[in-house]
């Protein structure tokens, strides 16, 4: 069932999702994998690999050596640009079948779902990074003003089916 023009809130919301994800996935992937690059200055400020190894092995008590401390480092940076990378293709998804959705009333269960769900996940990362940097402001957009936009016009769409 085709509404006669899309609603403007619920287009909006889907650009906002898709731009704001793409940016508030890239510059944080570009981000964390840069940060490994620097293993050589983490062994350098030491003075050597060799030092390194002998400091975390002396602080851990023998436990673990500096490569497998650098080893678990990679680890959890790749792990985190992979929640990153995640998370931006959730909201391009959601953004692109928001376009086409968004002329269709039958399909307001779509963006309220998704507007509760992602408004839910961008409220959290308001919280723990602020707002102070380009990714935080793409967090904003996408992960607050956007749901908020899919619920108004959801709730639009429904009201104006009732009637």
């Amino acid at each position: 069932m085709e509404q006669a023009t899309p609603n403007k809130l619920l287009k909006i919301g889907s650009i906002l999702f898709i731009v704001g994800g793409l940016i508030g996935g890239l510059v944080p992937i570009i981000q964390t994998l840069s940060t490994m690059g620097t293993a050589d200055d983490i062994t350098s400020m030491y003075g050597s690999p060799d030092m390194f190894d002998q400091m975390i092995l002396q602080e851990s008590d023998g436990m673990i050596t500096g490569d497998q401390l650098l080893g678990i480092f990679f680890g959890m940076v790749i792990g985190i640009a992979v929640l990153y990378g995640i998370m931006m293709l959730i909201h391009v998804f959601v953004g692109i079948f928001g376009l086409s959705r968004a002329s269709r009333p039958d399909r307001v269960g779509f963006f309220t779902a998704w507007g509760v769900v992602l408004l839910v996940f961008g409220i959290l990362n308001v919280l723990l990074s602020g707002v102070v940097s380009l990714n935080a402001l793409a967090g904003v957009i996408s992960g607050v003003a956007a749901p908020i936009l899919f619920l108004v016009g959801a709730s639009q769409v429904k009201k104006a089916g009732n009637q």
